[in-house]
């Protein structure tokens, strides 16, 4: 093993060499006659093919890529960059970035495409740079050592990926939080994969025209070349795999991509055995109709778990990231039916105990519908696998609440993943609401079994590099392992606010530079006014406060909510030194609404009293993004209320020091505090006009607070009070926004109990589902004989009582044909000026005696507020691990 390092380099020598010779050979044109009738070249000779009379003959042209030879000292970094651990560790990046910085930017940061196209001589000299192997050498062994993988056991569907600028597999927000959910899975040693679609556009490189109109350019990906790797059988073939469709099967290869410790698979219908129209299935990101849509995701679903199957890999839970992929729970419980025997009911019930649904939309119509006439073609196969006529199969998917009776993926997850969550607090209490629906029995979205576990942000991959190194040296090598705990981060609050501001202004200054580069380049390209852009240019002072706003241009974000006032906005931006608001994003190709937003916005930046105070920067972009959020000073979000499902982007920019100014929604309800940003509050009584509210707020805090502070210098020109908040924002987001705490939060909270329930069930040979499926239909067939035999209180003699009076109840139950120990009772306690809302209420468990038929429940409650109260009970099936009635389609309840 001593000498495996040289004897490596020695054999990649000799192999270059041998290909070398094979090439020249190749190249050469034989002086001998052809003995051959081969006209590919594979074997060196070519002959030319006859000339007809009166054709000219073509001139022999031979086609060929000449590949960069590595030098061996630096071999390792073809390791390094094939896995995409790299894109999160500084220090391997800047490997990359060391062999030619312009080059690097260029190419997008693909280290690929880097090392195939940098000066040979230039690999040379770095082969002689004993530092530079050193590091190289040092890095790939923390990678090895930092991506051991484990057997999955759980697999994370999503539709988009996130994970670096030049892999074109993402639109915006969820398939960024997908690529960080990947990242801190991978840290934190989670046994994960992904699944999702290999795209071949991905989304669009946008441009902008010069009246401000977008034109969405192709951004293809190049599945051929690392870091994508083919998925094989064996050493030679590679995986093919076949999903029945209405038009016919449809094949497909698999790619995957490693990202750390956790393997990503991606599926490809671009395979030449496919008529045209199926190859195009995964052609776009969210491309084409909704039939087109409709192929992705039976792809996505019913494709990914067959991938997963023939791969060997069984996980015990499964995610939905999204509902997208929620065909996926019909490939589940087709094979639960076919392989293990299970009936309809039971593989279901197993399927709720095993899946993670994560919902991002709050609105009914951002969720994926089809008509009943364009999914029927695709499901009807499964009426006899799963034993449901059709009518039962179209139930699956129906949302009470929609008059077309259109089959909705979100409602098929809904029905039948146990643990659903929100994004935020805020939109957990919204998805419930939304999915009351689902749940005629209830009357209160807080019994709607959807919970929330807000997002997170990967901090290695947003934090920029200049702040990673002032981590490091404060809180150690291994700070990364702890950036959950609050109280490692509490230092910052102390520190040097001098240093604090150094970094930034320097941060601030590199963004400032490639602003103007960029400014330059697109204004260039589009052939405007150049002594505009002079002009632009020039107010691009260092010294101005930098306001970011950059996300997707829906109309609900309101990019332009500040715009309606010119006149009152540019005397604020053009005051001494002023401020510049610089605008980022792309706007869906499909609507119209978000580009017209994009365009009024684009406009403005040509307001003569607006020009270079409002800039719109265009190709918005992961790479963008991160010099954005790490070179503004503040962060500006004004979505409607309550719409705003999470935000993330204001984590990466608070996490950077970028002080967040937001409306009260999203993430930002949990993440303010009083002194790390602002707060954009809407008073609780109902405003006429609330974007004029917003707008009068957002202005009322620019001018009387927000500049002034920034301007506010201390002697040596730093502002205190400001750092103040810098720090303040960076030691109370970081903690508590992380995607490390975020995937936490889901291994602890569903993905661990689900991979006991797996467990459980699996070694009892599904006996309890058996049992379950007997419980559940006793349920069904008794419920309506429970009645509520007697009540008897104490404490509440009369109809007035004082707060701090504790009232007990004592109800005798009926319940013919089930026993107590599968019924919970619970005690409603009401209150407040606006009964029967049920927004303030307390939910009281009561203890039961009792044998099979009937039983006694006993609880008590304090009184602890006054006003008029209503006290109510009611009877639901009782949760018991590992198996749940309440989680497990038996969502009902009767008022006793």
């Amino acid at each position: 093993m001593e000498h495996y390092e040289d004897a490596h380099a020695r054999a990649l020598a000799a192999g270059a060499a041998r290909r070398k010779q094979m090439s020249m050979e190749r190249l050469s044109v034989p002086s001998m006659p052809a003995v051959s009738s081969d006209t590919s070249g594979v074997f060196g000779l070519f002959v030319k093919p006859p000339v007809q009379e009166g054709e000219e003959a073509a001139p022999y042209t031979r086609t060929f890529m000449v590949s960069n030879a590595l030098p061996a000292e630096l071999h390792p970094l073809l390791e390094i960059a094939a896995n995409l651990w790299w894109r999160w560790h500084p220090d391997a990046a800047a490997l990359f970035k060391r062999i030619d910085p312009g080059l690097w930017f260029q190419l997008e940061e693909n280290p690929h495409a880097l090392l195939d196209q940098v000066k040979p001589g230039r690999l040379m000299d770095l082969a002689m740079d004993k530092e530079y192997v050193a590091d190289v050498t040092r890095l790939h062994r923390e990678m090895i050592e930092s991506t051991e993988s484990q057997d999955p056991r759980i697999a994370y569907f999503c539709m988009e990926f996130g994970l670096a600028g030049f892999l074109k597999l993402y639109s915006g927000g969820l398939g960024i939080l997908a690529g960080d959910h990947l990242k801190a899975a991978s840290d934190l040693n989670l046994p994960l994969c992904a699944v999702g679609l290999a795209y071949h556009d991905g989304y669009f490189h946008q441009i902008i025209d010069r009246d401000g109109r977008q034109e969405d350019l192709g951004d293809t990906n190049d599945f051929e070349s690392p870091p994508f790797e083919p998925v094989m059988v064996g050493r030679y073939a590679p995986l093919r795999i076949t999903v029945p469709l209405p038009t016919g099967p449809v094949q497909m290869r698999a790619w995957k991509l490693q990202v750390g410790r956790v393997p990503l698979y991606l599926l490809d219908t671009n395979v030449p055995e496919n008529r045209p129209e199926d190859r195009a299935i995964t052609n776009r990101l969210y491309g084409g109709d909704s039939a087109h849509r409709l192929r992705q995701e039976m792809i996505l679903g019913l494709g990914g778990y067959q991938l997963l199957n023939e791969l060997d890999i069984s996980p015990d839970v499964f995610h939905m990231n999204e509902g997208h992929s929620a065909f996926l729970l019909i490939a589940r419980a087709a094979h639960l039916i076919q392989r293990h025997g299970l009936r309809s009911q039971e593989a279901f019930e197993y399927i709720r105990n095993t899946t993670v649904f994560t919902t991002h939309t709050p609105v009914p119509a951002g969720h994926d519908h089809f008509p009943e006439e364009m999914v029927r073609p695709y499901l009807t196969r499964f009426e006899h696998v799963l034993r449901m006529d059709w009518p039962r199969l179209m139930a699956l998917g129906h949302t009470p609440d929609d008059a077309q009776n259109k089959f909705g993926t979100t409602a098929l997850a809904v029905r039948n993943a146990g643990r659903i969550n929100g994004v935020s607090a805020k939109h957990g209490e919204v998805a419930r609401e939304m999915f009351l629906q689902f749940y005629p029995e209830f009357d209160s979205p807080d019994d709607v079994p959807c919970t929330s576990i807000t997002n997170g942000v990967h901090v290695s991959t947003w934090l920029a590099p200049r702040w990673q190194r002032l981590m490091e040296r404060e809180m150690g090598h291994d700070w990364r392992a702890h950036i959950e705990d609050p109280d490692r981060w509490q230092w910052l609050r102390e520190h040097d606010p001098a240093e604090i501001w150094s970094i930034h202004r320097e941060l601030r200054t590199g963004y400032v530079e490639w602003l103007k580069d960029h400014l330059t380049e697109t204004w260039t390209r589009r052939r405007e006014d150049l002594s505009l852009l002079r002009d632009i240019l020039s107010r691009l002072d260092e010294d101005q406060l930098f306001i970011g706003f950059a996300r997707r241009f829906a109309p609900y974000k309101r990019a332009d909510l500040l715009l309606s006032e010119p006149e009152r906005l540019a005397k604020l931006l053009n005051s001494n030194p002023g401020a510049t608001i610089i605008y980022a994003g792309k706007a869906h190709p499909a609507d119209g609404y978000g580009q017209a937003l994009l365009q009024r916005v684009y406009q403005a930046t040509k307001h003569p009293d607006l020009a270079g105070r409002v800039i719109f920067v265009e190709g918005y972009s992961i790479d963008e993004a991160r010099r954005m959020v790490a070179g503004c000073d503040v962060w500006l979000n004004t979505p409607t209320r309550p719409l705003e499902a999470s935000g993330t982007s204001g984590m990466k920019a608070a996490m950077n020091g970028c002080l967040n100014l937001s409306v009260d929604d999203g993430w930002w309800l949990e993440g303010y505090q009083e002194d790390n940003g602002w707060v954009i509050d809407l008073p609780a009584t109902s405003m006429h006009d609330p974007s004029a509210y917003d707008r009068a707020v957002t202005m009322a805090l620019l001018e009387g607070e927000i500049l002034p502070m920034y301007m506010d210098r201390n002697d040596e020109g730093v502002p205190v009070a400001w750092v103040d908040r810098m720090k303040a924002s960076m030691a109370s987001i970081i903690p508590k926004f992380s995607s490390r705490r975020m995937v936490t939060d889901y291994a602890d909270n569903f993905y661990e109990p689900a991979m006991q329930d797996a467990i459980a069930l699996r070694e009892s040979n599904y006996r309890p589902l058996f049992a379950l499926a007997d419980l559940a239909e006793a349920i069904r067939a008794h419920w309506s004989e429970i009645a509520m035999e007697s009540v008897r209180f104490g404490g509440l003699s009369s109809d007035e009582l004082t707060v701090g009076t504790i009232v007990s109840a004592e109800v005798s139950l009926h319940h013919p044909g089930l026993d107590a120990r599968d019924l919970d009772v619970e005690a409603i306690v009401t209150f407040g000026s606006r009964l029967p809302d049920l927004s303030a209420r307390l939910v009281i468990p009561f203890e039961t005696e009792g044998d099979e038929d009937r039983s006694t429940w006993q609880g008590a409650f304090t009184v602890q507020s006054s006003g008029g109260h209503e006290l109510r009970f009611r009877v639901r099936p009782k949760e018991r691990s590992p198996l749940r009635p309440a989680a497990l389609g038996m969502h009902i309840q009767k008022w006793l």
